[in-house]
């Protein structure tokens, strides 16, 4: 019934559960990225997820989908 409002309404239901979108979002993302480096560089198997993972944290230091803090 609610999901009737809320389509209705223009309005979006929320997540079942909203704090496992970010870390399943990372977790798929950092594992693309060491999957396909290590494809293309074999002979450096594990350094393409800290490369990956000091970038991201270097760009965005709140994570990839962490919130802006206001001060």
């Amino acid at each position: 019934m609610d999901d009737f409002y809320a389509a209705r309404d223009n309005t979006m239901p929320s997540l079942p559960w909203p704090s496992i979108a970010p870390p399943f979002t990372a977790a798929l993302l950092l594992g693309m990225i060491e999957s396909f480096g290590t494809y293309l560089f074999p002979q450096y198997p594990g350094i393409f997820f800290l490369l990956a993972l000091a970038v991201i944290l270097l760009v965005k230091p709140s994570g990839i989908m962490g919130k802006e803090q206001t001060a």
